[in-house]
């Protein structure tokens, strides 16, 4: 069982670390993050992760987090937000439109930083509540559902609002498309059955190396399309492999965004961390572990929508 780190942008994988089988992937996470240069950035966590520790060992890095759901794990935290009035709160929308349907989301945000909220929705380090409506409507027999679900984060109502925060939350789920469903299909993961010792990680390995190579390339939208070029031009393959990844800049490839984000619903429960942008300026660094791309600069919008960073469950072979 493996926790992974993956760009939002670039669906990079920064880092993974493997889940003790006697544990969960709580501590992975924490293990996780603090092999990682955090600082500047907003990690974005599924409902298992809102936890006091986790969110004290994210803040201690000098990041910030946006817990994209609250559920029953912390029913104290949730009762408190659903009993929190979002009638006169700001609010942003978005409609989408496609497979057949229109998907309509609207996240309202309370400020949670004056006095009179102290004690309430307590998980360490929190700013703002946020009430996210997903109303979804099937066009062809007119079917409708609506979801509510309820999150926190440690952003300051100065430095993201309604839109910003939909968007880091929305993006969150970007892992299960970008790397989840890559590794399922593309690569087959379901059906392989390495278990001895440390050969699981290292397959994990090789193939995030091998998703990475393909979207710093940038010439391929799809990865079923870059496996079949480089399959039938071997000496190309190992020359992207030997020279041409390490020397080409980390860059967010023609309409791919990234979410995180994976909530653990496949059959192999994977999970990760994805850094939806880097810092204005900054280098991105990743920790000296093998498994990892070597680390990259790339000037940033310095916005806090830029500098986001999702965490999710993890992976068993």
């Amino acid at each position: 069982m493996m926790v992974a780190a993956l760009v939002h942008k670039t669906g990079m994988v920064l880092g993974q670390v493997e889940v003790d089988r006697k544990s969960n992937e709580i501590p992975a996470v924490r293990k996780l993050s603090s092999s990682l240069d955090l600082a500047g950035r907003t990690v974005t966590l599924d409902a298992m992760h809102a936890q006091h520790e986790t969110a004290r060992c994210l803040l201690g890095r000098r990041a910030d987090y946006v817990v994209t759901a609250v559920k029953d794990n912390q029913q104290n935290i949730l009762e408190d937000l659903k009993a929190i009035d979002f009638t006169d709160a700001p609010w942003h929308e978005t409609v989408d439109k496609g497979h057949g349907r229109i998907e309509r989301r609207r996240c309202a945000v309370v400020d949670l930083s004056a006095a009179e909220w102290d004690g309430y929705a307590n998980l360490h380090g929190r700013c703002q509540a946020m009430r996210i409506e997903r109303d979804h409507e099937v066009l062809k027999t007119g079917e409708r559902s609506v979801e509510v679900t309820w999150s926190l984060t440690s952003l300051g109502a100065e430095r993201a609002g309604p839109e910003e925060l939909l968007a880091l939350v929305r993006n969150h789920w970007h892992i299960e498309n970008r790397l989840h469903y890559v590794r399922d299909f593309t690569y087959d993961e379901d059906r392989c059955r390495a278990h001895v010792r440390h050969l699981p990680r290292n397959l994990f390995c090789l193939t995030n190396a091998a998703i990475a190579i393909v979207r710093c390339d940038g010439r391929f939208r799809f990865l079923p399309e870059a496996n079949r070029h480089y399959a039938a031009r071997a000496q190309e393959a190992l020359d992207a492999i030997l020279i041409a990844a390490p020397q080409r800049p980390l860059h967010d490839p023609a309409g791919v965004t990234a979410s995180q984000s994976a909530t653990g619903r496949a059959v192999e429960r994977r999970g990760g961390i994805a850094l939806p942008g880097e810092p204005e300026n900054r280098a991105l660094t990743a920790p000296a572990d093998p498994m990892q791309p070597p680390s990259q600069a790339r000037p940033g919008p310095s916005s806090a929508q830029a500098r986001p960073l999702s965490v999710i469950p993890p992976s068993q072979p």
